[in-house]
C-alpha cells in the first residue's frame, strides 16, 4: 500500500539540484514519441505530482522501451529518474517506471490533482464582475454560454503547461483576465464605440470556454488533438447564435466569435478586430505574469530564474 507521502512533490523537486535522483509516484497524463537531432527518439510528456511537471525519457532508457511498447496514459506509476534543470525550466528525466494498480494501492487519480484555487468562488466572482462592469444582459449571455459546461469550466486546467496548469486553473485564469480588463476604462477611445463595454468584458469571460472540450485534466484529448479550443469555443457560440443576436445584434455576435477565434494573436489566426487584439494582449499579459508567479514558488533570492530569455535574480 502507498500513501500520499509517496507522491512526488513540485515543492520538493524545485529545491533539488540538476541531476539529483528522484523516485516516487506520478500520474502520467500524456506523452508523445519524438525524433532527436541524431536520428533517434525520445518520449516527451506531462504528468501530475503534487503539481504539474513535464518529463522526458531518452531512447536508451528502460522507461522509453516500456512507454513505446505499452500505453501508460492516465496511469499512476512509480518512477525512478532525476531532476532536469534547463533554461530555467524544471522537468524530470525518467529512467524506469512501473504501473501501479490504483484500486489496491490506496492511491487514486484524485490524489494528484491539487488546486490552490476555490473554483466555485472564482466562478461567483466572474458573475459579480460581469454585472458590475457590463450589466445584467452580459451576465445572461454568459450564463447561456456556460450552460451545461459549468462544472467542467470550474474544474479544468487553464493549460497543459506554462500557466495555471492545475485544477480550477481555467476559471481562475478567466477571472484574472476579466479583472485586468478593468484597466480598459482608462482608455476612452477603446471604450467609446457602441457595444464595446459588453463585448470586451463578455469576451474576457468566455474567451477560453473551448478548453472544456480540448482538455481533460490539462491533457489534450479526443477531438482536441485535431482542433484547438478556439474552434470548440466558436462552435459553442454558434449553438446559441439566435439567442445572442436577440440580446445584441449580428455584428456583436460575430465580433464575439472573433475574440474567441483570434485571441492568441500572432501564434494562430491574427486578430481582425480591435477587441480581439486587446483581449489577446490581456490574455498574454496575465499568462506571462502567472508563469513568473509559478516559477517563483520555492525560488530563493540569489538564485537565477530564466524567463523569455531574460536571466533574473
Amino acid at each position: 500500500m502507498y500513501s500520499e507521502k509517496d507522491i512526488l512533490s513540485m515543492e520538493v523537486i524545485k529545491g533539488m539540484s540538476d541531476g539529483e535522483l528522484v523516485s516516487g509516484l506520478m500520474y502520467l497524463k500524456d506523452y508523445t514519441k519524438k525524433p532527436t537531432k541524431n536520428g533517434g527518439f525520445f518520449i516527451d510528456g506531462t504528468s501530475e505530482v503534487k503539481g504539474a511537471i513535464q518529463f522526458k525519457a531518452w531512447g536508451n532508457s528502460v522507461a522509453f522501451s516500456k512507454m513505446d511498447e505499452e500505453d501508460y496514459t492516465d496511469h499512476v506509476v512509480w518512477v525512478n529518474g532525476k531532476v532536469n534543470l534547463f533554461g530555467g525550466a524544471i522537468s524530470l528525466i525518467i529512467d524506469d517506471l512501473n504501473a501501479v494498480e490504483a484500486e489496491s494501492s490506496g492511491i487514486t487519480e484524485a490524489d494528484f490533482f491539487y488546486s490552490k484555487y476555490n473554483g466555485k468562488a472564482y466562478m461567483e466572482a466572474i458573475r459579480k464582475s460581469l454585472v458590475k462592469m457590463a450589466g445584467e444582459k452580459a451576465l445572461k449571455a454568459f450564463n447561456i454560454l456556460i450552460g451545461d459546461i459549468e462544472e467542467s469550466f470550474i474544474q479544468e486546467f487553464a493549460a497543459k503547461g506554462h500557466h495555471d496548469n492545475c485544477r480550477s486553473g481555467l476559471v481562475a485564469h478567466t477571472y484574472k483576465v476579466l479583472y485586468i480588463g478593468k484597466v480598459l476604462k482608462m482608455y476612452q477611445n477603446i471604450m467609446n464605440f457602441e457595444g464595446t463595454t459588453d463585448l470586451l468584458y463578455l469576451g474576457c469571460a468566455i474567451h477560453d470556454i473551448g478548453k472544456t472540450v480540448e482538455y481533460k485534466n490539462g491533457s489534450v484529448v479526443g477531438l482536441g488533438r485535431i482542433c484547438s479550443h478556439h474552434t470548440f469555443g466558436v462552435e459553442m457560440l454558434m449553438k446559441h447564435k439566435d439567442e445572442l443576436i436577440s440580446f445584441y445584434d449580428e455584428e456583436f455576435f460575430y465580433r464575439l466569435c472573433a475574440i474567441v477565434e483570434q485571441h492568441h494573436g500572432e501564434f494562430e489566426e491574427s486578430p481582425r478586430t480591435f477587441e480581439a487584439y486587446v483581449i489577446h494582449l490581456i490574455d498574454k499579459f496575465e499568462s506571462d505574469l502567472q508563469f513568473i508567479d509559478q516559477s517563483l514558488e520555492g525560488f530563493e533570492r540569489g538564485s537565477q530564474l530564466t524567463v523569455n530569455g531574460f536571466k533574473l535574480s
